[in-house]
């Protein structure tokens, strides 16, 4: 049986060359945060989004700048990503809802209610596999709901 000094050593070496691959498990790649960004801006900039800065102090010109927790209406996770979408009642009047939500792939929460969309609902929403809520009520959306919808667990 080796010492117990030999034995703490292979322990300790054991534990350093597993923390990088426990940090790199936690951690979000860029891509999947861009990707985020990218279905806000889509949303923003297909709903009108000039026209809800009367909500708040958000100009067209911080877009790409602006952290996603900083939007209204937006609640993120531990590795900021975007968990949570409230735009219930913002006037996004005439806008429709761009595919790219489909991509917020830590979505649990959407709630686009009240704000007078219209057009289809894209089929792309079939791929939010941790959605537990979607309310799109007070809208002017029309077509038919999307097969894909079925897709969702909740």
């Amino acid at each position: 049986m080796p010492p117990l000094r030999t034995y703490l050593l292979i322990c300790c070496a054991f534990a350093l060359l597993l923390l990088p691959l426990l940090a790199a498990c936690n951690s979000t790649p860029p891509d999947s945060l861009e990707k985020d960004r990218e279905a806000l801006i889509a949303l923003y900039n297909s709903a009108y989004g000039e026209e809800w800065h009367w909500y708040y102090e958000l100009q067209i010109d911080d877009l790409d700048d602006l952290n996603v927790d900083k939007w209204p209406g937006v609640t993120v996770d531990s590795n900021g990503r975007v968990v949570q979408l409230f735009l219930s009642g913002y006037n996004l009047d005439g806008g429709y809802l761009p595919s790219d939500l489909g991509n917020l792939s830590r979505l649990r929460f959407l709630n686009l209610a009240g704000n007078q969309l219209s057009g289809e609902i894209p089929a792309e929403l079939g791929n939010l596999a941790n959605l537990k809520s979607l309310d799109l009520g007070s809208n002017e959306l029309s077509g038919e709901i999307p097969a894909e919808l079925g897709n969702l667990a909740s």
